[in-house]
């Protein structure tokens, strides 16, 4: 790598990954998701996203109980829009056939809401991992820019990049360099520590070279009174051709909620690793949440945090709190 190579990959915001995931109390539910963002053919090849799920409930004893699994495949052409070519999943669900020809980015999440309605309304594991769609399309570009195939942008894109997100705020790192450059910068995160997962995660395949993943974990625990805690993690990496796989995006979302009533009682959200000194500003959207219902999270989520207040990737950690409830259902009683 070049010196200028080096100076463009400093990495300007948090560098705080985690080291585990939280310790798993009795009775409470986990899931965890992973989706591997892949292009086999190439970089102007086809995206293919793999997805895997587990629920599990812990027993007594303390081991993971299973509660549910799925799986969902999906490859999104290279053209405009990356129309979706196959969809696969396990539970199989007919609706998802619908999804044919879909963009993979804008519009994706309002069409699988239309296709597969009792996924959505059971908060299912599956829907999740198409809730995820959209992102991890939109995430694979890093892959591009990291091998160092420049992203350049018009005056017209430039135009509607600023103030999208606490990154692209106007002034900011981000945007004095693509001002200067007309690009996106390569930025290098830390290096991914290895992870003690347990029972409670699905089987991880090897990552490719050039390949990026995300991993989402959501814990909810029951409290004495009724409540229910709950954490919210996740983490973006990409595997580098030199074996180092780093991180991209880390957030981890702690929070107290009603179940009874859906309601967020207290909540905080932690910036772990992020690509600019600007993105951990957004954290503090995670507030507007308190004292509202979950019921309606991702949408609520989707038409209100918008700007540069808010970050992409904290808004998919929030919306994925709509699930909370369902997942307390699941829990025992507290220990």
């Amino acid at each position: 790598m070049t010196e200028a190579a080096v100076a463009e990959a400093q990495h300007d915001g948090p560098r705080e990954p985690a080291v585990t995931t939280p310790p798993r109390a009795a009775a409470s539910v986990r899931r965890v998701t992973v989706v591997d963002i892949l292009r086999p053919d190439g970089p102007d090849g086809d995206l293919v996203l793999r997805g895997t799920g587990r629920e599990t409930r812990v027993r007594p004893d303390g081991s993971a109980e299973p509660l549910a699994e799925a799986r969902l495949d999906v490859t999104a052409g290279s053209g405009a829009g990356r129309p979706i070519t196959t969809i696969s999943a396990s539970p199989d669900v007919p609706g998802l056939r619908e999804l044919l020809g879909a963009a993979a980015g804008g519009g994706f999440r309002r069409a699988a809401a239309a296709a597969v309605p009792d996924e959505l309304a059971r908060r299912s594991v599956l829907y999740q991992l198409l809730d995820d769609v959209p992102v991890t399309a939109l995430i694979s570009g890093y892959a591009l820019v990291a091998n160092q195939r420049p992203v350049r942008f018009g005056p017209e894109r430039i135009g509607r990049l600023i103030d999208l997100c606490a990154g692209y705020q106007a002034h900011g790192t981000m945007m004095q360099w693509i001002d200067r450059q007309g690009r996106v910068p390569s930025v290098y995160g830390p290096a991914a520590p290895t992870l003690a997962i347990d029972d409670g995660w699905p089987v991880l395949a090897d990552l490719p070279v050039n390949a990026m993943r995300r991993h989402r974990v959501l814990d909810v625990a029951p409290l004495p009174g009724g409540t229910v805690q709950v954490h919210a993690w996740f983490r973006d990496v990409f595997q580098r051709a030199d074996g180092q796989r780093t991180i991209v995006h880390e957030y981890d979302v702690d929070a107290t909620v009603d179940p009874a009533t859906a309601t967020v009682v207290q909540i905080a959200a932690t910036p772990r690793v992020l690509p600019w000194a600007e993105c951990p500003q957004a954290a503090a959207s995670a507030g507007r949440l308190r004292g509202q219902s979950l019921l309606d999270a991702r949408e609520d989520v989707r038409a209100g945090f918008i700007g540069r207040t808010t970050c992409t990737h904290l808004n998919d950690q929030l919306r994925s709190l709509a699930d909370v409830v369902e997942l307390a259902r699941a829990c025992g009683p507290p220990h």
